[in-house]
């Protein structure tokens, strides 16, 4: 609708036509990009989809730029932007196809079968998985040599000092998934490996929801044994919950520093005494009021013994690593 300059004051007027030529402008663009996708033009469609998505984020223009991105084999850039829209995609079946494509592309196995499983639609699931597992035996026989190196790497990490065993495990969840399983297994029962590497080994195989009774050495010297597929990760516990619970209400705003710097302590504990929790915390309430008050140098509340040892043992093992 064409509005007069007599409908509107001369300063709105001009505005209104300012953003009229943006709107246009932006139309023509997107027509341009859409075209250059449909004649697979890639270069001309990242240029125009970038310009466009810098203006204005949206789900829409993030799945042309990483469609083009991907078309184009610039698929780390592709995954880059991707992961501002993660949950969307996982979503909608259409975009996840493109979502595993490219994490297939970038060998991240691991990582997409682990967000596969958050899908709740059994069959998408599946047929995930199908796509992933022929992306791995792929890379099997186009990165034979790469895969030994990594899992050979990755089994001695226990050789090697904190940062180096954990840029090993990283490094190891690009591997198929039956080799970082071999891998894993393996490390679980090295008492070399660091308790945070070897906590963080075995959230990512209840990520994965493996259903296998796995053997694991822990820092209380003991072996255990857990079923990944029916333990929840560590800050997706009821123990969790009540912790973070209990921080905001007794911190919240009041200090935001101090919020900061405790859950930051907290969230390593948890995750570090991963998947036995509940051995070692048996008051989640006194266990986090207790920690709040050693911060706040304050007097410390009534706590189990056993509680008290085991904040001390993760007071050590992240003293150890510099954290």
């Amino acid at each position: 609708m064409e509005v007069s300059r007599k409908v509107l004051p001369t300063g709105l007027y001009c505005l209104f036509k300012e953003y009229k030529l943006m709107e246009d402008n932006r139309n023509e663009a997107l027509t341009a990009g859409n075209n250059a996708l449909a004649q697979e033009h890639w270069r001309e469609a990242i240029e125009i989809f970038d310009e466009l998505y810098a203006d204005e984020q949206s789900l829409e223009l993030n799945y042309k730029l990483v469609r083009a991105l991907f078309a184009n084999k610039q698929y780390q850039l592709a995954q880059q932007y991707l992961a501002e829209y993660l949950d969307a995609y996982l979503d909608d079946p259409e975009y996840l196809d493109i979502l595993l494509a490219v994490f297939v592309q970038n060998h991240n196995f691991i990582e997409a079968r682990q967000l596969l499983m958050s899908v709740t639609d059994l069959t998408v699931r599946e047929t995930g998985l199908a796509l992933v597992v022929s992306g791995e035996e792929k890379a099997r026989v186009d990165s034979t040599e790469t895969f030994k190196v990594v899992l050979r790497q990755f089994i001695h990490l226990g050789d090697f000092e904190f940062g180096e065993q954990f840029n090993r495990y990283r490094a190891a969840l690009k591997l198929p998934l039956d080799e970082y399983l071999k891998g894993a297994k393996f490390l679980l029962r090295d008492e070399y490996v660091l308790p945070m590497v070897r906590a963080s080994i075995l959230e990512s195989l209840a990520r994965l929801q493996i259903n296998d009774e796995i053997s694991f050495l822990w820092f209380d010297g003991e072996e255990h044994s857990f079923n990944p597929s029916r333990t929840i990760p560590a800050l997706a516990s009821e123990t969790a919950k009540t912790v973070w619970n209990v921080l905001n209400e007794t911190v919240g705003q009041d200090d935001p520093m101090a919020l900061q710097i405790l859950a930051e302590d907290l969230k390593l504990k948890l995750a570090t005494a991963f998947p036995l929790l509940d051995e070692i915390i048996s008051d989640p309430i006194g266990w986090t009021k207790y920690q709040i008050a050693r911060y706040q140098d304050t007097d410390l509340p009534e706590l189990a013994e056993n509680d008290i040892k085991w904040i001390e043992k993760l007071d050590e093992i992240l003293a150890e690593v510099g954290l």
